[in-house]
């Protein structure tokens, strides 16, 4: 009897206990382990196991690191008996259940002897209990603490606004930031802009808040060029650095101009940002099909397209025969002629001769053709001779003042036309120029606004003036021509 009243309390606290069903095995389906989070608190990294649950619906958060935004939760249903699996697909944001076996290693334990041996001499007392439905879930093993031991890292850099990466691993934010959950022990701590770094190592205590303040310190990247054209030549901001291949050890952080020339190609361009501590690899190929670094490169790809030079054929038909030529430019001499091996491409012809307008054709050569130019100057009238205007002198009236009332009229009218026409003209300019720079523009929405606020205002202007211009030119010349003088 003193042995019952001795193991009493015990008993009655394994009665009173709810009944726990059993485990809650979590496995992560994707290559990379998935955190697990209940209540909010992280309380593992799958593969793991979450023992001793009770029965009913637990609801589990997944995420992919502790920050992370790609996250899900979802509610799992524990079974009356036994337990249950869940395979993850976090890029899917899935969770699949199915039945699963309580691992014996798990339930074993939960028999505790020295509530077990005091049971045997008194059969009244534990009768019962051996008797009772849920017998095999026995009282539960203490369970782990529902998160591991972890701390927080506060980060500030200087200046602010860097990356932060955490035992080289991005953290998806910028400083000033608190780094949450944090695994304790010692952690190395980076925060990274394009031009500069800082770095520092920090230890990690359980339910503290360590502080990483970071110096960040600027430096220059490095420039890699490889290419499979024999001769390629590389100039970065206009200055030729070498041939390729070759390797910048000290290229300054910011956006540098590249342009690669090769003998039998094309001149190639581009504009690239390089990266302080990293090296940019300019790869150079013939062939619009992505290539990746050769051998063990690191660091950002960036590649540029050599196109073969092609040519064409340009022929010129000139009159008259003295009219001197030139081609972008550049003077070719004078007369019809045949220019073979032209490079193809857009380029512009001009023909002049004194004593004949000037005319310029914009042409485009293509590869292997030939492209025919006619250029046909009209000549200019000379003036009239000293004699040839006094024979059409004609003797004028007395200058009156009602003359002068209309003359004036008439200069009025006149420059009213000519004054709308040239603002017409300026405005629709104006109106080329802002259309040129809409469909330039990359972004749809500054596009949109060159278009509302430039080009639309710019043609109503133009045509209003024009209206105006050519009313106000008309009016003028019936004045003019019904003005007796």
């Amino acid at each position: 009897m003193i042995t019952l009243f001795r193991f009493a309390p015990a008993l009655l606290a394994l009665l009173a206990a709810p009944a726990w069903a059993g485990d809650l095995t979590v496995v992560s389906s994707t290559s990379a382990p998935v955190v697990v989070l209940r209540g909010g608190q992280i309380v593992g990294t799958t593969p793991f196991t979450l023992p001793n649950l009770p029965e009913g619906p637990v609801e589990l958060g997944f995420r992919e690191a502790p920050l992370s935004a790609t996250a899900f939760t979802q509610q799992v249903a524990v079974p009356e008996v036994g337990g249950v699996r869940v395979e993850v697909n976090l890029p899917e944001r899935i969770a699949t259940t199915s039945a699963a076996v309580v691992a014996p290693a798990v339930v074993a334990p939960v028999v505790a002897p020295a509530v077990v041996a005091p049971a045997v001499a008194a059969p009244a007392v534990v009768a019962p209990v051996a008797a009772a439905p849920q017998a095999p879930a026995a009282p539960p093993v203490p369970a782990p603490a529902p998160a591991a031991p972890a701390g927080d890292i506060y980060v500030t850099s200087t200046p602010p606004g860097a990356a932060i990466f955490l035992d080289g691993a991005p953290v998806d934010a910028q400083t000033p930031f608190v780094v949450r959950g944090v695994a304790l022990g010692k952690h190395t701590v980076e925060a990274r802009s394009k031009c500069a770094r800082g770095a520092g190592n920090v230890t990690v205590v359980n339910k503290t808040i360590a502080r990483a303040d970071l110096a960040l310190v600027e430096r220059p990247g490095s420039l890699s060029v490889t290419t499979s054209v024999t001769g390629s030549r590389v100039l970065m901001d206009g200055v030729d650095v070498g041939k390729a291949p070759l390797t910048l050890k000290e290229v300054a952080c910011g956006k540098h101009a590249f342009a690669i020339r090769a003998p039998g190609y094309l001149e190639s361009t581009r504009d690239v940002s390089v990266h302080g501590y990293e090296t940019l690899n300019l790869i150079v190929t013939t062939s619009a099909t992505p290539a990746p670094p050769s051998g063990a490169a690191t660091g950002r790809t960036v590649q540029m397209l050599l196109r073969k030079e092609e040519f064409g054929t340009l022929v010129l038909d000139v009159t008259p025969l003295e009219t001197a030529l030139t081609v972008d430019g550049i003077e070719i001499g004078t007369g019809p002629r045949t220019i073979e091996k032209i490079a193809t491409g857009p380029h512009a012809v001009s023909g002049r001769l004194d004593g004949y307008t000037s005319m310029t054709v914009d042409i485009t050569v293509e590869p292997d053709l030939v492209t025919p130019v006619v250029l046909s100057l009209s000549s200019v009238a000379p003036l009239p001779t000293v004699e040839e205007q006094a024979e059409h002198r004609v003797e004028r009236k007395p200058v009156s003042g009602r003359l002068i009332g209309r003359v004036a009229l008439n200069v009025g009218a006149s420059a009213v036309g000519l004054g709308a026409s040239a603002y017409s003209i300026t405005r629709f300019v104006a109106a080329t120029d802002a259309y040129t720079r809409y469909n330039a523009e990359p972004s749809d929405e500054l596009a949109q606004g060159i278009y509302d606020s430039e080009v639309v205002p710019s043609r109503i202007q133009a045509y209003v003036g024009g209206g105006i211009g050519i009313l106000g030119i008309l009016t003028a010349s019936g004045l003019w021509v019904t003005t007796e003088f």
